[in-house]
C-alpha cells in the first residue's frame, strides 16, 4: 500500500500555531486525517479538503471548505 500524500511542512507549522491560539482560547484542536481523494482513490493527508490536487478544477467553496 503507498504512503498517502503528505502536506508540506509550512502547513504542519501553520497548524501548530493555529491549535496553539485555539487552546488559549479554549476551541477544539484542528487535526489532520488521512483522506481518500474522491477524484483518483488515492490517500492524503488533509483538513477539509475533498480531493488531493490531482486535477486541476474550479469547485465552489464557503469558507475554504470545497461543496460537492
Amino acid at each position: 500500500m503507498k504512503e498517502p500524500k503528505k502536506l508540506p511542512s509550512i502547513v504542519h507549522s501553520d497548524l501548530e500555531l493555529q491549535n496553539k491560539a485555539r487552546r488559549l482560547s479554549g476551541l477544539p484542536q484542528l487535526r489532520i486525517t488521512i483522506k481518500t481523494c474522491v477524484d483518483c482513490g488515492r490517500q492524503y493527508e488533509s483538513l477539509h479538503n475533498r480531493r488531493c490536487g490531482c486535477r486541476l478544477h474550479l469547485t465552489q467553496s464557503i469558507q475554504g471548505r470545497e461543496l460537492i
